[in-house]
């Protein structure tokens, strides 16, 4: 055997294991709500998202993107129960999506709509039909209270995660994956990149 043994592939903790699902035009479902969302005001550093930290309450860091714009974005935890397997999901949406899933509780069962433009809103409605009520016991034993492992893991911002005394986990796809520090936002010369 070479040098290098191999190891064990590292699992996640099943609080982290949710995927991003970008909605495409259409209606779809049926989706069960997973755990309460989360909505604030984010910058896009690099193309990547992140919270404003000057808006998020409770933390008390200095927010190192405030030189992007802000925007609203909120992220929606669910279940698709069109599919045999019950995927962790998460959909992300503006203001209109949170002010429609605000009317829905943990376990609820909702329909996602969205126009045929990229740009086009993202909305939630309920779900009109039937479902089987031993897949919704089942499927609502699963949901969880708080989605805020996955965005402090999504994030990849260690101070952030650590301010909130919570565990800092590396992306495990590849650490490239991480949001570089703010001071690293700047080209070879040490100019600052264009926002």
């Amino acid at each position: 055997m070479g040098i290098l043994q191999p190891s064990e592939p590292q699992e996640l903790p099943e609080d982290l294991k949710f995927h991003y699902s970008p909605i495409k035009a259409g209606i779809h479902g049926p989706f069960m709500l997973a755990a309460p969302p989360w909505a604030g005001e984010c910058h896009h550093p690099l193309k990547k998202t992140m919270p404003c930290l000057a808006l998020l309450k409770g933390c008390t860091l200095p927010c190192p993107w405030c030189r992007y714009k802000r925007q609203f974005q909120c992220y929606v935890p669910y279940f698709d129960l069109s599919i045999s397997k019950r995927y962790k999901l998460v959909l992300t949406g503006g203001k209109k999506t949170w002010a429609d899933v605000k009317g829905l509780n943990v376990g609820d069962i909702f329909r996602v709509t969205r126009g045929t433009l990229e740009r086009d809103t993202v909305r939630l409605h309920g779900w009109p039909e039937s479902v089987d009520p031993n897949m919704l016991r089942v499927m609502r034993a699963r949901c969880i209270s708080d989605i805020s492992p996955y965005l402090f893991h999504l994030w990849q911002y260690r101070p952030l995660t650590e301010h909130f005394r919570q565990k800092y986990r590396p992306s495990l796809r590849t650490q490239s994956n991480a949001v570089p520090h703010p001071d690293a936002l700047t080209d070879d010369d040490g100019n600052e990149l264009p926002q």
